[in-house]
């Protein structure tokens, strides 16, 4: 019998920021379940600490003679505080190991001098323990660590170099944000990392047939900046009408993805005014279930064997430990919240449509 393979997903509520643990579990017919796990994007928050979660969650196991903490991988989509707030803990603390750090490859300005800037850095340069991949688009990446990804951003070179060049560190960022396509057993997730929209459209030019999926993690926390031409002053976006041609707003990528699910990460009354309402108004369209971790908390999606997905919210950092930890073959008989999902065969009730 061939072994059942399901996967978990947390889009963890770290406030204004970003982080999502995604867990896979292979359970063979006979001995014990292998799980994998990957972290795409790490803030370390304001509700939740990845790397403390981690720790509480993740069983040690035995690395080069050391036990550590161990998660199989992490992407970065880009270098920004509410994307990297807690890379940190994960390069520098002897406890966590990660098997491999998938990133864009970037240079800062040297004004940026935070520890999880440094943290990077170092990365880039390979002169920590961790081992690191700078990817491309268009690319698969992931089969040897368990949870495989296709990318579509960054390019492999720049495209309109001049302009490129006087934009704003932030735009350049957003324009070559990492974006990437887990494949959940036929249920496809898109993260969209803040993507603007000049990287939306270079996506569209190059794989618009690839990026219809059935859970969209929505760019920039909701931000009007996927639909028009981003500005560095963020909330000044805020104001801008749904369909506004004025500001040559375009859905053309929200239409192609067509997603059942999109997911907002944003802290509680933020500044920057997050989610925008003209964005959230075209992400409601079609009667798509738009949730907010700061209204839901941590979103958990459950996706079975035939790809078939449950959604539940966790409202507290002790159901999210509890959900987590459970998933692990050394303590999930102790957690009866997640046990339905893995025993007995049981279908879950949606079917992925973008299969």
């Amino acid at each position: 019998m061939a072994d059942k393979i399901q996967y978990h997903v947390f889009f963890l509520d770290v406030g204004q920021g970003e982080a999502t643990l995604i867990v896979k579990r292979v359970i063979p017919d006979k001995g014990e379940t292998k799980c994998y796990t990957m972290l795409v994007d790490t803030d370390s928050g304001e509700t939740i600490n990845p790397a403390t979660l981690i720790k509480d969650c993740v069983p040690k196991i035995k690395r080069n003679g050391t036990e550590v903490y161990f998660i199989d991988s992490m992407l970065i989509t880009h270098p920004h505080d509410d994307h990297i707030g807690g890379l940190n803990f994960f390069i520098n603390d002897a406890d966590i190991c990660v098997g491999k750090i998938f990133h864009p490859d970037y240079d800062f300005p040297r004004s940026k001098e935070t520890a999880d800037y440094k943290a990077y850095k170092k990365l880039k340069k390979d002169s920590c323990n961790q081992t690191e991949t700078r990817i491309i688009a268009g690319q698969d990446y992931g089969s040897d660590t368990g949870i495989s990804f296709t990318t579509f951003s960054p390019p492999k070179t720049i495209e309109n170099a001049e302009k490129f060049k006087n934009q704003s560190e932030k735009i350049q960022v957003h324009n070559q944000c990492s974006v990437i396509k887990v494949d959940l057993n036929g249920t496809k997730l898109l993260f969209l990392g803040d993507a603007n929209q000049e990287c939306a459209k270079r996506i569209l030019k190059y794989y618009k047939e690839k990026i219809p999926s059935t859970i969209l993690s929505a760019s920039h926390h909701g931000s009007n900046s996927i639909f028009v031409p981003e500005i560095d002053i963020e909330e000044n976006l805020s104001s801008i009408k749904r369909g506004d041609k004025d500001n040559s707003w375009d859905e053309e990528i929200l239409d192609i993805i067509d997603p059942e699910y999109v997911i907002i990460s944003c802290g509680k009354d933020n500044k920057y005014k997050h989610p925008h309402s003209a964005a959230l108004e075209a992400y409601k369209e079609k009667k798509r279930n738009v949730k907010r971790t700061d209204i839901e908390g941590t979103i958990y999606f459950v996706v079975d064997d035939n790809g078939k997905y449950v959604v539940s919210y966790l409202k507290s950092y002790d159901s999210v430990k509890k959900t987590i930890k459970g998933l692990f073959p050394s303590t999930a008989s102790t957690n009866e919240s997640v046990k339905s999902f893995f025993v007995g065969g049981s279908s879950l009730p949606i079917p992925p449509r973008n299969a």
